[in-house]
């Protein structure tokens, strides 16, 4: 019985290790899924202009 006082820090320590796993992993889903949005917001933003031009230019002819 002496020797069960060794084992919770072991465990503390794996918890502690799953725990920042997820935490990272979390993290990287969401800078992914920003930079995602931002590429989508910027290409939309593309389009619109390159459509509007061609608009333009189409009324002056």
């Amino acid at each position: 019985m002496g020797n069960e006082r060794g084992a919770v820090f072991p465990l503390t320590l794996m918890i502690v290790f799953i725990a920042f796993l997820i935490a990272s992993q979390t993290a990287f889903i969401f800078i992914s899924q920003h930079g995602y949005l931002k590429e989508i917001s910027n290409y939309y933003k593309q389009e619109g202009e390159r459509l509007l031009n061609e608009t333009l230019w189409e009324e002056d002819e």
